[in-house]
């Protein structure tokens, strides 16, 4: 079934982002909020001739994505390890382990 072959592969190899190293910047708003962006780069370092693949977390668990596992560590693991590609993960504001410093909703 479809809800099987999108389960299985967590149950078979859980949390295989744990360990990736990243390098996260702060990018700041027109409003003045700040919110993350995380690089993860291939075991070789930035390919020029490989892509730059964006995952955005949408609404995301209060920690980190890489302690949370699930779609956005699996596909940044695969991306990076498998792909040679470089990742940046855009960290929706307020979510894993950000802070927002005005409760303003857009």
């Amino acid at each position: 079934s479809g809800e099987l072959a999108t389960m299985l592969p967590f149950f078979l190899n859980p949390n295989r982002g744990r360990h990736l190293a990243y390098e996260r910047v702060w990018l700041e708003t027109d409003d003045e909020e700040r919110f993350a962006a995380d690089w993860v780069f291939p075991p070789g370092g930035f390919d020029p001739g490989q892509p730059v693949v964006i995952l955005l977390t949408g609404l995301a668990p209060s920690q980190h994505w890489t302690s949370a596992g699930g779609f956005v560590a699996d596909t940044a693991w695969h991306l990076t390890s498998r792909s040679k590609a470089t990742v940046l993960v855009l960290v929706a504001r307020g979510t894993m382990d950000t802070e927002v410093k005005k409760h303003l909703f857009h």
